[in-house]
């Protein structure tokens, strides 16, 4: 029976989403994430030698049409989680920031000065600022009590 490739492409999506269910749960360092990657490639490696169907393809255009289902799909899944499933979604704040800590040290790096960026939004938006995925900023000092659990 030969391997369709429509289902090594289904593959990578359901990778993908496996990926983000895990990554969700503690988020992965660089070599963790080069770890799936390398996985995922071990895998399409073995599946073209082993199947005759698409070992008549050459093997870089199938690596090269997977990593670009697996990653797509985890950005995607990653994004509609982050905007609209995320605990900290209720939370006013720039998208880009929401969806990336990269946003935040972009901010840092081309105006300087974060916290009088931090200011503005919670002048623009409210006390309680979402900046970044996992990360929020409280201006009002009778907060800390909040905070601190007392």
């Amino acid at each position: 029976m030969d391997l369709d490739p429509k289902i090594v492409k289904i593959g990578s999506v359901f990778l993908a989403l496996i990926s983000h269910y895990v990554f969700n749960r503690r988020e992965p360092l660089v070599s963790e994430f080069s770890g799936w990657i390398a996985l995922l490639q071990l895998f399409l490696i073995s599946l073209w030698q082993t199947q005759p169907h698409l070992k008549e393809k050459p093997l870089a255009p199938l690596l090269l049409l997977c990593n670009q289902y697996y990653l797509l799909t985890l950005a995607s899944s990653i994004a509609v989680y982050r905007l609209f499933f995320h605990p900290l979604r209720k939370y006013p704040g720039p998208v880009l920031g929401k969806l990336s800590k990269f946003y935040f040290s972009y901010i840092g790096l081309v105006r300087g000065g974060t916290h009088l960026w931090l200011e503005e939004l919670h002048q623009k938006d409210e006390k309680i600022v979402r900046y970044g995925p996992n990360e929020v900023s409280f201006i009002d000092p009778d907060d800390a009590i909040l905070i601190q659990g007392g």
